[in-house]
């Protein structure tokens, strides 16, 4: 929501390995909520 996936690409690129993890559970967070279930 915060990031767009242009920004997180952005952010996978400059970031170090724990962002690019938490940029992507952020995706996968706001694509889908299998984690809850």
């Amino acid at each position: 929501m915060p990031l767009s996936g242009t920004d997180c690409l952005n952010l996978t690129l400059l970031t170090l390995s724990f962002e690019r993890v938490f940029c992507f559970f952020f995706m996968i967070g706001s694509n889908d909520i299998i984690i809850n279930n």
